[in-house]
């Protein structure tokens, strides 16, 4: 599990430790500025480039958050990944840029996306349902971001 580097994600750190709890498979998070330490499941606080790569290739499901860099390893990767975007209503972040995004990719690729750790809980019981994403799905997320700045633009701003 990744939350990227640049900002903790609680919420989605300390779900994921709850369902590595009760799950057989090994857990990685990748804790980036995150304050709580998982008690049921490995952590690191980044990971290097290339180990990260790795690890998404070998990983049977990868869970990030939704950030633009987290959907391209996947794809880079063939990876199955299930998106978590923070959320402003849980003061994660300032605005919904994150939902607002995955909404516009999720339309085009095929993702598979959870908003709460419940939901969450279902799909990593069941990782053969989510789709392996492919570097050949890059194009169409290069299309769908272009959309997405564009509609930003128009609406007079908001956080890309």
């Amino acid at each position: 599990m990744t939350v990227g580097v640049s900002q903790g994600f609680r919420r989605l750190v300390e779900g994921a430790d709850q369902i590595a709890a009760a799950h057989p498979e090994d857990f990685l998070i990748q804790l980036g500025e995150t304050d709580y330490h998982p008690e049921n499941a490995d952590s690191v606080d980044i990971l290097p480039p290339k180990e990260h790569n790795n690890l998404f290739r070998e990983a049977t499901l990868v869970v990030g958050h939704a950030g633009t860099g987290t959907l391209l390893t996947a794809m880079q990767n063939d990876t199955r990944l299930v998106l978590f975007p923070r959320n402003s209503e849980c003061d994660e972040v300032f605005d919904d840029h994150q939902i607002h995004h995955v909404n516009g990719w999720s339309d085009q690729l095929n993702l598979t996306v959870t908003h709460s750790i419940e939901d969450l809980e279902s799909v990593v019981h069941s990782p053969e349902k989510v789709p392996n994403l492919s570097d050949e799905m890059s194009g169409e997320l290069t299309e769908s971001i272009g959309q997405i700045i564009k509609e930003e633009v128009n609406n007079g701003g908001g956080r890309i």
